[in-house]
């Protein structure tokens, strides 16, 4: 995979055959192509473990869950909200009640 000018390294593995194959490198100007393969003894006594590669991804996923209650969770929202400014703007009148007074 080529980005922006820069090669990266991609692994696989073929576990039928024993072989690990890495791309190494690119040289446009020769127009050749380096691969690495690698060969290993397949030992069953061991349990396998496989780390997931993801490459970089211009997207981004986002999933949308229904939830039923939502009417209700802003309709909160907007009732507490309403309560603090009707509040406030009744501590701002008393305050200003009061300065008149004295």
């Amino acid at each position: 995979v080529i980005r922006d000018r820069q090669p990266f390294n991609l692994k696989d593995v073929v576990d039928e055959m024993g072989l690990h194959i890495q791309f190494v490198g690119l040289d446009p100007v020769a127009e050749t192509l380096s691969v690495a393969i690698a060969e290993h003894e397949l030992d069953r006594s061991t349990f396998p473990v496989e780390l997931a590669y993801s490459p970089r991804t211009d997207f981004v996923v986002l999933e949308a869950i229904v939830f039923p209650g939502i009417n209700f969770f802003w309709l909160g929202s907007i009732l507490m909200m309403s309560g603090l400014l009707i509040s406030m703007g009744v501590r701002i009148a008393d305050r200003r009640r009061q300065a008149r007074l004295a």
